[in-house]
């Protein structure tokens, strides 16, 4: 019995598609934060409060922005795995069909 490793290319787009829907939900609730954040300081809001808001929402932003970076390089990782193994599938396929005919 060998350990062979089994890949399904399908699940592996499902995931990236996943990674894609997760990005984009989340982009969505961003901008909508942002306009939130963005009103309440334009609205003359000014003092410590005021920048420390500003502030932290600033780092939380540039946070987000790798959070959506790291979902996104997933979701294509996911894909040329799948567009690898699915390639090299049809390869094989295409090998053993090649020596069966010859025989």
């Amino acid at each position: 019995m060998t350990d062979a490793l089994r890949v399904d290319s399908a699940a592996l787009a499902d995931a990236a598609a996943f990674a894609d829907s997760v990005a984009n939900a989340l982009i969505d609730k961003q901008l909508a934060l942002a306009g939130q954040i963005s009103e309440l300081l334009d609205a003359g809001w000014r003092g410590q409060g005021a920048d420390s808001c500003r502030n932290a929402w600033e780092t939380w932003t540039d946070g987000f922005r790798h959070v959506i970076a790291g979902l996104s390089d997933e979701a294509l990782a996911l894909r040329l795995a799948a567009a690898a193994y699915t390639s090299g599938d049809a390869d094989e396929s295409d090998q053993i069909s090649d020596a069966g005919q010859r025989f």
